[in-house]
């Protein structure tokens, strides 16, 4: 047997449709095999992924058709050798009677057995590609290196699918999680203009409404990012490379090992599995942040509600200061990637404070979202958020600050003295309810919101959000 007629049978056994992927790609892959090699029997299986004590077959080709798929243990079976020796396996003659045990072997009259294992790149064993036949064969070796060609390329489609399932599940996951929470929020806000009219407390649905309103801001961008992921290139450009097999059918096996085209294509398959890893590890991050923000929202309306029913909060208990104020950042991360703002954190290990996550990620939401407004008309695009303990005199309880400055054209000195005015706002599209709420906020926790005031803009916004600490002695 020479390497010419092994590439030649290859080059046939390819003549798959262009455009198939999938289980068609497979179910057209095992009927080309069994009419090229002239065997009975063709299947593609999957390993059980709990303990890979079973096998069920994704395409089963049986002496002229495919056929229904089936479900077999591997105790005492052939295949058994493939899956844990991860090697390909050949009997040539009398499998049926070298594998008592085997009663797929028996039924079928099985004389000839080969298998391959199916491997995703990392080399972890996923499944088997099967050939049985119910006559002695004494081209093995051919065979072997037919079935080791293909477990590969099922390997890969098997891959491919999985990223592609695991990317179209997550999205709309997310996407019915959002619909059903923005129903949910959709209600709650009807419900709190309802309430604040025919109480007199309209200025609640104008908190809940901006606060909200900010977190949609990172959530919707969560979701663009999302959708960018989605839209990937690196679909197209797998097609266009199997295109580019499929055209070569004839010659593949020179294709692959002397067209300089066709050998960066296994390169390039590591390479798009290197891209879905970054896209899937992108989309997971992107999804937490949006499972956050839209905890945020709940957290918003709950404490709202919490207001208007007249009822009485809990005393806030100890909150870590440096933990809250990343995961904002982080709920934020689309917003100043996009643009191009780079965010300077400086904190030390923990800083503990009495106050609740909600107003605290409320009130840092408010001066972040603020910050990123003023610098997208800026060059110079910073912000740059700090935490300080420090102990007050004996008149005093200590303290701890979070300071939020950006690198923007600052306030300017007539407006310095009127920012936290309701309805007062330095911007044009401006509702001036942010910064009124955040200072309530503030005092309900016991501290205060304070601007930094500055003699010389440019010099940048600075605030100073103030809390009581927290002992440490007690968490």
């Amino acid at each position: 047997m020479s390497d010419k007629d092994v590439y030649s049978t290859i080059s046939r056994i390819c003549r798959v449709g262009q455009l198939l992927t999938g289980h068609a790609y497979l179910r057209q892959l095992v009927e080309n095999m069994a009419r090229e090699l002239d065997i009975a029997y063709v299947f593609i299986g999957e390993a059980d992924e709990v303990n890979q004590e079973s096998i069920h077959t994704l395409e089963l080709w049986a002496k002229s058709r495919i056929i229904d798929n089936i479900e077999y243990r591997l105790a005492g079976t052939p295949c058994q050798e493939v899956l844990t020796g991860n090697r390909i396996c050949i009997h040539p003659a009398n499998a049926a009677a070298e594998f008592p045990d085997d009663p797929l072997l028996q039924e079928m009259n099985v004389e000839t057995y080969m298998g391959a294992p199916i491997t995703r790149s990392s080399g972890e064993v996923v499944g088997l590609l099967v050939a049985l036949d119910t006559k002695p064969r004494h081209d093995t070796e051919k065979l072997a290196a037919v079935l080791e060609f293909f477990s590969g390329r099922a390997g890969a489609e098997l891959e491919r699918s999985a990223w592609e399932k695991a990317m179209r599940v997550s999205n709309e996951k997310l996407e019915t999680r959002v619909k059903e929470r923005t129903e949910e929020l959709r209600h709650a806000q009807d419900n709190l203009v309802e309430m604040a009219r025919k109480t007199g407390m309209a200025d609640i649905a104008s908190y809940v409404l901006h606060n909200i309103g900010n977190i949609l801001t990172g959530a919707r961008i969560s979701a663009e990012e999302i959708g960018q992921i989605v839209d990937s290139k690196s679909l197209y450009m797998l097609s266009r490379v199997n295109d580019l097999m499929a055209n070569h059918h004839n010659d593949l096996g020179s294709f692959l090992t002397n067209d300089t085209k066709g050998k960066k294509i296994p390169t390039f398959y590591r390479e798009v599995e290197k891209n879905f890893r970054k896209d899937y590890d992108h989309l997971k991050k992107e999804s937490e942040n949006l499972q956050r923000q839209v905890q945020a929202i709940s957290e918003v309306v709950a404490r709202q509600q919490e207001y208007a029913g007249g009822v009485v909060r809990k005393k806030p208990g100890a909150l870590d200061l440096v933990e809250t104020t990343i995961d904002v950042v982080e709920m934020m991360g689309a917003s100043f990637r996009r643009n191009a703002i780079e965010v300077v954190l400086d904190t030390p290990k923990i800083a503990l404070a009495c106050a609740d996550s909600s107003r605290v990620v409320q009130i840092l939401g408010n001066l972040l979202k603020n910050a990123v407004e003023e610098l997208k008309e800026c060059d110079e695009r910073n912000i740059y958020v700090t935490l300080q303990e420090e102990s007050g005199d004996l008149k005093e309880s200590p303290m701890v600050y979070l300071n939020v400055r950006d690198s923007g054209r600052g306030i300017s000195l007539k407006d310095q003295s009127r920012i936290f005015v309701l309805g007062y706002s330095n911007k044009q599209a401006g509702h001036g309810i942010g910064l009124h709420a955040s200072v309530i906020m503030a005092e309900e926790l016991g501290g205060e919101l304070t601007l930094i005031e500055t003699t010389s803009p440019p010099a940048g916004a600075h605030f100073r959000l103030a809390l009581p600490q927290a002992s440490k002695e007690k968490t």
